[in-house]
């Protein structure tokens, strides 16, 4: 975790050594993360591939400066925030529209996206349709329907993992347009998936992954 100013000087020192143009992922919890913050992040890291980035305040102007050589991209519990006054927090989201600003992310391939708010099918039209694993996980849950996950997933024709815990309305109706490609899913907390449900996916060798720890029982 650092402020914007030492993670600036960390990078001024980092490209400063020769094994810098090798880095191929980077992780940061920033306070604040901006268009200037990425654009460094794009010039000291010319070959970066993954980038994870949690409970960071994210300017709208941000998003389309993610360096275009991303092929994992994890973004998880952030707050929005205005370009011009970076302390005043955005209660809207608006999901739909920052997704649709990852359209410059044409080697992505795998994405975690975890909001601080409900997402909903809309949020989700402009996915990249090039993504290899898609996890839409929430604490907050997910307004999304079974119709939509068809419209939406069911463009994505090369997905092979999908992570929908905390989807509380989804039922499984539509599983069958899940797209042929989609090996494993995770449905935990997903409480309305019904039996005939998981029935599809195990007749379509669509493997149910299990990523939640149980609770530890400690007997006295």
């Amino acid at each position: 975790q650092a402020t914007i100013s030492a993670m600036s000087d960390l990078l001024n020192k980092l490209q400063s050594e020769d094994l810098i143009p090798y880095v191929r992922k980077l992780e940061f919890q920033l306070e604040l993360v901006n268009a200037a913050v990425l654009q460094r992040v794009k010039e000291v890291f010319p070959r970066l591939e993954e980038l994870s980035s949690k409970h960071s305040k994210i300017t709208d102007d941000a998003w389309d400066h993610i360096p275009d050589t991303i092929i994992k991209l994890s973004i998880q519990s952030f707050f929005r925030t205005s370009n011009q006054d970076s302390t005043r927090m955005i209660l809207n989201n608006n999901n739909r529209e920052i997704l649709n600003k990852l359209k410059h992310l044409t080697r992505l391939q795998t994405l975690v996206f975890s909001p601080p708010d409900t997402l909903v099918d809309m949020d989700l039209m402009n996915l990249p349709t090039n993504l290899r694993s898609l996890d839409l996980s929430s604490m907050y849950g997910t307004n999304i329907t079974d119709q939509g996950l068809a419209a939406i997933v069911g463009r994505l024709q090369q997905l092979q993992s999908l992570n929908l815990s905390g989807a509380a309305t989804i039922t499984g109706s539509q599983f069958h347009h899940l797209p042929p490609s989609l090996k494993t899913i995770c449905l935990d907390y997903c409480s309305k998936v019904t039996k005939e449900a998981r029935d599809t996916l195990a007749a379509r060798g669509i493997k149910v992954e299990i990523l939640i720890r149980p609770r530890q029982v400690v007997l006295k």
